[in-house]
């Protein structure tokens, strides 16, 4: 999901101040504070309607890289100062499940705003491993208060107008979390299945049914990455027919020579156009059989 990280330089403690005080920073009154002004939201709206959130997805699947730097917007409440300030970072350690080092890089130990600013960034640097693939990996981020800063809002109350997305209530913000994962799914454009996943259906359509052995094979015999199979064009329907025939062909020409490829549950990997049949539940006999006499 695209995100855009905004600016709203007002102040809510726990009873939300009037928007136009928000927006133009006047009035404040209260200690000055840090906390996680990270926005999401539906891409059809604008930057100015995105609530705040909590946490940051990072799905590896839509993006051919194996490193992503993430930057998390901090802001701070209250006036700017002709000089830098620093505040603290920690690693909240029961909301993380990533491993420093291997599933992502050191966290710096503090990050500063800017003399003459009121915000900034926290780049965090991932790294798709093999845990991603079968769950979701977890790095819980803590601001710590200093000498600079305090921790304004332990109970997030939302600005009223800020709704063009999931709107979340009552979390800390001086929390958040970053929720990384490598899992496939079924992209939006991909023709093929079983009628109904039970024992003794089978497969059907181009590609037939979607798993994450047979699209990381096609995906090496094409060139095709998972994000091009969630727009269409470029995935029309008339690419998918020959991508699937360029899938059968490579299946068929591996039984040919005693190497059939299959599924993780047994049973043989099929597209349309090869001459054996898939079904749910069932696992290959492992006996060849000459289509082709």
């Amino acid at each position: 999901m695209r995100k855009i990280y905004t600016i709203i330089p007002g102040v809510m403690v726990l009873l939300q101040l009037p928007i136009a005080c928000e927006r133009e920073m006047i009035s404040y009154q209260g200690v000055e504070g840090i906390y996680f002004a990270v926005q999401t939201g539906r891409e059809s709206g604008s930057e100015g309607s995105w609530p705040y959130s909590p946490y940051t997805d990072v799905e590896f699947v839509k993006s051919p890289e194996d490193t992503r730097v993430v930057r998390i917007k901090v802001m701070a409440t209250g006036k700017t100062k002709p000089y830098d300030r620093s505040f603290p970072i920690a690693i909240h350690r029961d909301s993380t499940t990533a491993e420093e080092g291997v599933d992502y890089d050191p966290i710096p130990a503090e990050g500063t705003i800017p003399s003459g600013e009121v915000m900034t960034y926290i780049p965090i640097v991932l790294h798709r491993t093999p845990a991603m693939a079968t769950g979701v990996l977890k790095i819980g981020l803590k601001l710590q208060p200093n000498e600079h800063f305090q921790l304004t809002f332990p109970h997030w109350g939302p600005p009223t107008d800020l709704t063009d997305g999931t709107v979340h209530e009552g979390f800390d913000a001086s929390m958040h979390v970053i929720r990384a994962n490598d899992i496939l799914v079924q992209p939006a454009n991909w023709l093929g299945g079983f009628y109904q996943y039970e024992a003794g259906n089978p497969e059907f359509n181009t590609f037939g049914a979607f798993t994450r052995k047979k699209f990381e094979l096609l995906s090496s015999l094409t060139g095709y990455v998972y994000i091009d199979f969630m727009t269409n064009p470029p995935m029309s329907i008339g690419l998918q027919s020959l991508l699937g025939r360029r899938l059968a062909d490579h299946l068929i020409a591996e039984y040919k020579a005693g190497q059939a490829i299959t599924e993780d549950d047994g049973r043989l990997m099929w597209a349309s156009g090869c001459p054996w049949k898939s079904y749910a539940g069932v696992p290959w006999n492992g006996i060849y059989v000459d289509y082709w006499q």
